[in-house]
């Protein structure tokens, strides 16, 4: 049976999104392909690594739905 968890707003009740929950299979792949990704990670210089993250956050920014 297919779980589905509601996000629901504080303010009104209302529903903003509903995703179907992971199933125990999929998040052991998704664990083992982070584990992997941590480990290139690791690899990479500090500062080589604080670049990546400075992009994402401007990218993030870049796109804020206002």
């Amino acid at each position: 049976m297919e779980q589905v968890f509601q996000v629901v707003s504080p303010a009104d009740g209302s529903v903003w999104a509903e995703r179907r929950l992971a199933e125990d299979k999929e998040i052991e792949r998704a664990l083992a392909a982070a584990e992997r990704a941590q480990k290139s990670w690791k690899a990479r210089p500090v500062a080589e690594r604080a670049v990546i993250c400075r992009k994402a956050v401007l990218y993030f920014l870049e796109h804020i739905d206002a």
